[in-house]
């Protein structure tokens, strides 16, 4: 019966439940909104860093991590062939390719400066989905091992264009100074200015023609799905333990630090709106059913003297405010799936992010546990807001409320 009254109650004064409903359907859609839009942007950055650079897992020598950043040609890997054979039997694999990293100094006809190469397996890396942006000339090709590509500034810087031959100074794996020469293929931008005024990239042959090795630095491991990343490398990390490789594996997760500051910081933006939402909702629904309960005072009396006891009243108003709360929040998904359904037709441009020269389309994605949970701080914020009301008007005096008659 509380049930039915509450329910007439709730729609007596539609012109204020219409406008709390729509601050919960508000609340409800910016929720819905804004948390598809942080799941997409995450899940775009986790995919781009997997595919532009760091593939699911990396495979350095044993030290490599703690030691390797100041030589790391100390701790280059031996036999590779033999350790690619043994990643590419393992399930979930997709393929598997290896880099060499190498700086020193790249001339052209004008000056000389330093540069941060890296040699690749070319087919390999467009495989992998590397965001390299080919802006002029042509990209790299195995079967051209004497041409290179380097990024925008540091062809700008050197004044060079393409075909024109540049040479690469180094020091080898034995400390010896070498140098090979090279004919600029292309120009490539990734995004990353302080990258591109720096950036190197050479067929791998060169590269151990210039460091004078077979070795390679790493082994990028790219797999079916991002999921079984966790899983692929303990299974490796027990192959090679097995063999007795010296070997180190690093998950994408790892070595990926400027994606997990992102996710932080998201994740605290995302915190802060729902706390403001959650007090906006908070305040509107009280608002509503404290000013219910003044115009309702003869009501309360009424049904009192008539033998309802206080818990009875009290059970009243929590209905009243947990109706507002199942209606607003359901009225509330319809709109934000909508909503996110709308936006994601076009998408949403993003200007390029610090350090980056290039933005992107963002759509909005459906999350399940967002829905879950604007539903329910829909409903339960109406619940918490409506506990102060309804206590106030449970605790009306019979003769006091009788007064308004």
């Amino acid at each position: 019966m509380n049930i039915k009254i509450a329910a007439r109650s709730v729609f007596r004064n539609k012109r204020r439940t219409i406008i709390t409903l729509l601050s919960i359907i508000f609340g409800c859609v910016a929720i819905i909104v804004f948390g598809g839009f942080v799941d997409y942007s995450m899940w775009g950055l986790r995919e781009s860093t997997i595919h532009s650079r760091l593939g699911h897992l990396q495979v350095y020598k044993a030290g490599y991590s703690e030691k390797g950043g100041t030589n790391p040609l100390a701790y280059t890997i031996e036999d590779y062939p033999r350790i690619k054979s043994i990643i590419e039997d393992e399930d979930h694999v997709d393929f598997v390719t290896s880099r060499l990293e190498f700086s020193g100094l790249i001339g052209g006809a004008e000056n000389s400066v330093i540069c941060v190469g890296k040699g690749v397996e070319p087919e390999k890396e467009r495989e992998l989905g590397i965001t390299v942006s080919i802006v002029e000339g042509e990209d790299l090709s195995s079967e051209e091992p004497e041409e290179g590509i380097v990024g925008k500034g540091l062809a700008e810087g050197l004044g060079v264009s393409i075909d024109d031959y540049l040479t690469i100074l180094t020091s080898t794996a034995e400390g010896a100074l070498n140098a090979v020469d090279l004919k600029l293929r292309g120009i490539f931008r990734t995004g990353v200015k302080e990258y591109d005024d720096v950036a190197v990239m050479v067929p791998m042959e060169l590269a151990k023609t210039l460091l004078y090795t077979e070795n390679v630095q790493s082994i990028v491991v790219v797999l079916d799905e991002t999921e079984n990343t966790d899983l692929v490398a303990d299974n490796l990390r027990k192959e090679f333990s097995q063999a007795n490789l010296d070997l180190e594996i690093k998950t994408w997760s790892d070595l990926a630090t400027f994606y997990h500051q992102v996710v932080q910081l998201y994740q605290g933006i995302f915190w802060v709106m729902r706390l403001i939402i959650l007090i906006i909702v908070i305040f509107s629904i009280a608002n509503t059913m404290t000013m219910s309960v003044f115009e309702r005072m003869r009501e309360i009396g009424t049904i009192r003297a008539m033998g309802t006891k206080r818990r009875g009243v009290l059970s009243l108003f929590l209905i009243e405010g947990l109706i507002l709360g199942a209606l607003g929040g359901a009225l509330g998904l319809a709109f934000g799936i909508i909503a996110a359904k709308l936006l994601s037709i076009k998408g949403i441009y993003i200007p390029p992010p610090p350090t980056m020269t290039e933005g992107y389309t963002a759509l909005i994605n459906i999350v399940p546990k967002d829905l879950i949970f604007a539903f329910s701080l829909a409903v339960g914020t109406s619940l918490v807001s409506s506990i102060y009301p309804a206590f106030k008007a449970a605790r009306l005096k019979v003769v006091d409320a009788l007064r308004y008659i």
